[in-house]
């Protein structure tokens, strides 16, 4: 279920520019997934969703799946971490 979140023109902006520095990283450095919880591994597998799947829909946010954040990232202690869904 996706949840829709009406963002004001200044919100807009800062998830526009997160997601162009992020993809700009992603294209130069690549995609790093941590914590490869199995439970996730297992569904991903279950689902027959090969990581290049996972790479093009991560690659392929846009504004419009926006959920929430930035949030303090609990699991790894560094940056911050934003919520999208499709």
């Amino acid at each position: 279920m996706k949840i829709l979140v009406y963002l004001c023109g200044a919100m807009k902006k800062d998830v526009q520019n997160f997601l162009e520095r992020f993809k700009l990283k992603a294209r130069v450095f690549g995609l790093v997934f941590f914590g490869g919880r199995q439970k996730n591994l297992d569904t991903l597998a279950l689902l027959s969703i090969p990581a290049s799947y996972r790479d093009e829909v991560v690659m392929g946010l846009q504004v419009e799946d926006y959920s929430e954040g930035p949030l303090p990232e609990q699991m790894h202690g560094f940056n911050e971490m934003w919520v999208f869904g499709k």
